[in-house]
């Protein structure tokens, strides 16, 4: 089944010390690329949090956003009571000065206090937290891909399905082509009161046609819709194999449209490319 590369995750994650958020956005890209901003009091878990992100995402550009709220922390754990102290201190001495308010002096203060709590280490429980809020954001992430792939995997079959139409068409067709192109080189020789031997006129007609030819074309674009419609289906995203499958059928398509000199395979042909283009842009944001 396919799996579509927007998708969206969040998760919510809280033990008795630390309220764990993990936000995860995806879009298409070429290439697997994961970003990861954590608190700089988390960043020893980075390899840790990639490894198990380039397993659950193996295309597309990955954004996470990890925040970590720290709940049960004694002040003196993380913080340098005398250091404070003099933080204070001075500030107070220059609201003074300046004549601010003892609110904005407080604010200063406190975002000071914030920044050490947020540079303290984190133990055991709460890194395993960070683990478990990151694993259930991946989950939801992955529902929504897939719930996406669902939408494009019903476009693209009707796409593919249109073509195989066409193709059926153009058999019925190149069947009436080679029969009107023979009769069209007869009625053209005997306006032109020519005299020819029949025999060599039958071998010239032949290889003629055999230039114009596109029995085999056919074949071989109904061979790759099957092969395209049975890669589809398949458990696994393949977006990568149906993105080389869909350039052979073009590289059909394109061959039956240069060799069919007929009005109405080419309308057929046109509207095949039509369909292709649309299989190829929903295809680039797939998995």
């Amino acid at each position: 089944m396919l799996q579509s590369m927007t998708g969206y995750g969040k998760a919510q994650v809280e033990s008795p010390s630390a309220v764990v958020q993990v936000e995860i956005k995806t879009l298409n890209s070429k290439y697997n690329d994961i970003q990861i901003r954590l608190p700089r009091n988390a960043s020893g878990l980075e390899l840790k949090l990639r490894s198990l992100f380039l397993q659950k995402f193996v295309r597309g550009k990955v954004s996470v956003t990890i925040e970590v709220e720290l709940t049960n922390y004694k002040l003196e754990n993380w913080m340098n009571v005398q250091a404070f102290e003099d933080i204070y201190n001075q500030l107070n001495g220059l609201s003074n000065k300046l004549g601010a308010s003892k609110n904005e002096l407080f604010k200063l203060t406190w975002q000071a206090l914030e920044q050490n709590k947020q540079d303290a280490d984190l133990d055991e429980i709460t890194e395993q937290v960070i683990v478990d809020a990151a694993k259930n954001a991946i989950q939801a992430c992955l529902q929504f891909r897939v719930q996406e792939g669902e939408v494009i995997h019903k476009s693209i079959l009707e796409y593919v399905t249109t073509i195989g139409h066409h193709v059926t068409l153009v058999q019925s067709q190149d069947k009436e082509r080679i029969t009107s192109l023979k009769q069209k080189l007869q009625t053209e020789i005997k306006r032109l009161n020519m005299e020819y031997d029949n025999n060599r006129f039958e071998q010239e007609i032949i290889y003629y046609i055999e230039k114009l030819d596109i029995q085999e074309e056919l074949v071989r674009l109904q061979s790759h819709i099957n092969y395209f419609k049975q890669t589809i289906n398949e458990q696994n995203s393949n977006g990568k194999r149906l993105q080389f499958i869909a350039q052979e059928m073009g590289r059909e398509i394109n061959t039956i449209g240069s060799k069919a000199n007929n009005a109405a395979i080419q309308k057929n042909v046109v509207q095949m490319k039509e369909e292709l283009e649309k299989i190829k842009e929903q295809l680039l944001n797939v998995v």
